[in-house]
């Protein structure tokens, strides 16, 4: 069988490791994807009673055997998929093969950047597996496999729409704030080493990036001459001089070497293994930044669209299909867009009666006086919510974690990154890892609070550590749906207000409001620039009708980063305001017999996955609760 690159655990490394922030039917479901009611309301719709009464009509031997087909399935397409990526491997496993992965499946390197040739093949393969699929029937499964049914058949309808041939030059490598030079960057600054064979894997790996890099320049210089090409110039250029600057006073080579020195091996063997690393980053790590700034300079008087996807020929098309995998639905993107239109205002009504009832409280929100959290440190912060959170949230055993400074070389400071979260392996030891802005932050401003809850406890740090002890599914573990993973710690965070006793209410409520109104127009813009074909004046005059205050350098940043970054507030934000929505449908559905905990544990129980199985599990919870 041809491999299937799982789109969602790629793009989830990508933004759990370093951030800030036409479909085929494929047999029996409990709910139709397609066109189901209005995105401006959530389904909540039980699983139908016809499909239980099928499960009941059929033997336990015909029950068992579609069963174990589907979990041999699953669990093939998981594998190969994961071996299909030498980061992805390294990032979910420290012993691969004790996972069950064939070594011999596993191409230590980069790859290559995408041609019509591997296109095709996706598309052929999406096709096979397609047909192979299709053969099962949902209703034969238990229902720990329906979820990862219904999980596979949105994630296989999306990629199949972004495979499509009409795209094959649209996947833009040099687009800040996630262009090459800066991924490479963020890919190695948090590099381990655990064993032998790891040492001898990055060496092989580094050696890897000057085809990696070739093949990727090749690629937009096609892409330029077909006038699909997307850049900031300058950036770029900057990001690869900023690298060459350092050379081999890089902190990623003093970590890479430190690595080395933490292994259980002889001297011999790591000085050899020093050699080789140091010889790599000389030889083909630096080159390669050289190459990819030449390569800008070369290409700076050809065409590049400083406007968003809707100026592409099928741009809109293609920033749909986007919109699709970051939200977690099939919805259209008019559909999307008129759900955030409703919340804009909803939000900004809401902030309109928090002036109202705190007008002092709001005065000094927007003075920059209000009083602090009281944290003077990260830990406290953690150590407070892991307590705290228990009367909202279950409780899981392995919460242990560890807190450092990320490397000033990720820049998060220019790219307004206060913290981030580290995929943990799923066969390490469950400690968990955040990386923090190193220059100096206020540790007791509320935004540095709800940082550090978003991206620790009752965020991600926690989110993780409760899937990985609760949830069997390497799938599921692995899947991420960006919209449920963002949209959760996000919804994670403004719970963690509630924790603040002496934060007067006013402000937190201001705080509650201001995130909903402000992920709600900056997807928004997303929307305007990149499927409606909003120029910059056009953003600055809907951001300005808003009530925002923007000068012309500011506007002109914020249009870059969403021009060249589509979709990348919809997780966030759709996700929260979608898990809001979901929580109030499910207070007024219970009333008093609403409780947060059995609430939240429904919610997260089915793991990071579409909406749309979201929300079953909790119409199942409000069915059972009543």
């Amino acid at each position: 069988m041809k491999k299937l690159k799982l789109i969602t655990i790629l793009i989830t490394i990508l933004a759990l490791t370093a951030s800030l922030f036409g479909c085929f039917y494929v047999g029996d479901t409990a709910y139709d994807y397609e066109e189901q009611g209005n995105a401006n309301e959530p389904i909540l719709k039980p699983v139908s009673e016809t499909i239980d009464n099928e499960i009941d009509s059929v033997s336990d031997e015909v029950r068992t055997k579609e069963q174990q087909a589907f979990s041999e399935f699953i669990n093939t397409q998981f594998k190969e998929s994961i071996e299909s990526s030498y980061m992805a491997t390294h990032i979910y496993y420290i012993d691969p093969e004790a996972g069950g992965l064939d070594l011999n499946n596993i191409d230590v390197s980069l790859g290559l950047a995408p041609t019509p040739e591997s296109r095709k093949e996706e598309r052929d393969s999406y096709e096979d597996i397609s047909k192979e699929f299709v053969k099962f029937n949902r209703s034969l499964l238990t229902p720990e496999q329906q979820i990862e049914y219904d999980s596979f058949k949105w994630e296989l309808t999306v990629a199949k729409l972004l495979s499509q041939e009409k795209f094959d030059y649209y996947e833009q490598l040099f687009a800040p704030p996630s262009s090459l030079d800066a991924d490479l960057v963020s890919c190695f600054s948090e590099w381990d080493i655990r064993h032998e064979r790891d040492a001898e894997d990055i060496i092989k790996f580094l050696n890897s990036i000057p085809a990696y890099v070739d093949s990727s320049i090749e690629y937009a210089k096609i892409q330029q001459e077909k006038e699909l090409f997307m850049t900031n110039f300058d950036e770029v250029i900057k990001g690869c001089n900023d690298v060459l600057k350092l050379g081999t006073k890089s902190i990623i080579l003093t970590n890479l070497l430190g690595e080395i020195d933490e292994l259980e091996i002889d001297q011999k063997k790591k000085d050899e293994f020093k050699v080789g690393i140091e010889e790599a980053f000389k030889t083909s790590y630096l080159p390669s930044f050289q190459k990819i700034a030449d390569a800008m300079e070369e290409m700076r008087n050809g065409y590049n669209n400083t406007e968003g996807y809707a100026a592409f020929p099928y741009g809109r098309e293609y920033f749909e299909a986007n919109m699709m995998l970051a939200s977690g639905t099939l919805y259209s993107v008019p559909e999307i867009e008129k759900y955030l239109e409703k919340k804009s205002d909803l939000y900004l009504n809401k902030l309109f009666k928090v002036y109202s009832k705190y007008p002092e409280e709001v005065d000094a929100y927007y003075d920059d006086s209000a009083p602090s959290s009281g944290f003077k440190t990260y830990k406290e912060i953690l150590d407070y919510n892991k307590t705290a959170m228990l009367k909202d949230f279950p409780e899981v055993k392995n919460l242990e974690y560890n807190i450092e400074d990320a490397s000033p070389e990720e820049k998060l400071d220019e790219k307004n990154i206060a913290a981030y979260f580290l995929i943990p392996p799923l066969d390490g030891d469950r400690l968990q890892q955040m990386r923090v802005e190193p220059s100096g932050r206020d540790v007791e401003s509320l935004d540095t609070y709800e940082t550090v809850s978003h991206e620790g406890f009752p965020g991600h740090m926690y989110h993780y550590a409760y899937m990985y002890s609760n949830i069997d599914s390497a799938y599921i573990k692995t899947l991420g749906v960006e919209s449920f993973v963002e949209g959760y710690a996000v919804y994670a965070q403004t719970e963690a207000l509630n924790y603040l006793k002496d934060m007067p209410i006013g402000y937190i409520e201001l705080q509650k409001a201001s995130t909903g109104l402000s992920y709600s127009d900056y997807s928004l813009a997303d929307i305007g620039i990149n499927y409606h074909g909003w120029d910059k004046d056009e953003m600055m005059s809907f951001f300005t009708d808003a009530g925002y205050s923007l000068d012309s350098s500011s506007a002109q940043e914020i249009y870059d980063f969403l021009r060249t970054s589509p979709c990348s507030y919809i997780p966030y934000g759709y996700g929260f305001l979608r898990l809001s929505d979901i929580r109030l449908k499910a207070q007024a559905a219970l009333g008093d017999k609403f409780d947060a905990l059995s609430f939240n544990t429904a919610l997260i129980t089915p793991g990071p996955v579409p909406f749309s199985i979201i929300e079953n599990s909790i119409a199942k919870y409000i069915e059972e609760n009543k």
